[in-house]
């Protein structure tokens, strides 16, 4: 017979590479992603507010305190306390100007979150002399 060539038609094998392959791929990369782009809080859980490893982690850039201070905030260990009594409980404030004029404030660690290039820090909310509350900002 004589006329125009009939289409070749894929084999099953090369349909099925043709899926999958695809498939591997974003999965390979769904992993990758998943493993080496984490948040500094990522596998760590809340901790319970101890006074002691809160003082020594001034300075600690690995997020102790920010690990501390949902359960400091929700027990109300601040509010009321002057800011006397606020520094006796959880050292002196942070010295920094990110917060000028709105109250004295405490360094908690790298805000949460992938790519975290901010800071975390406990703001103190003043009403007169007394605590009224806290907040947790990022700078």
């Amino acid at each position: 017979m004589t006329g125009a060539p009939t289409p070749r038609r894929l084999r099953p094998r090369w349909l099925a590479l043709l899926v999958a392959l695809p498939l591997v791929l974003v999965a390979t990369v769904g992993v990758l992603l998943r493993s080496t782009l984490r948040g500094p809080y990522d596998g760590r859980y809340a901790e319970p507010f101890d006074r002691e490893a809160w003082i020594a982690a001034a300075d600690d850039a690995t997020g102790t305190r920010f690990l501390m201070v949902d359960d400091l905030l929700a027990r109300g260990l601040l509010e009321g306390l002057t800011l006397e009594q606020a520094g006796e409980l959880l050292g002196p404030p942070t010295d920094t100007t990110h917060f000028a004029g709105l109250g004295p404030c405490w360094y908690l660690g790298p805000e949460p979150g992938f790519l975290s290039i901010d800071s975390a820090w406990l703001l103190l909310e003043l009403h007169g002399d007394r605590v009224a509350g806290g907040r947790v900002v990022a700078d």
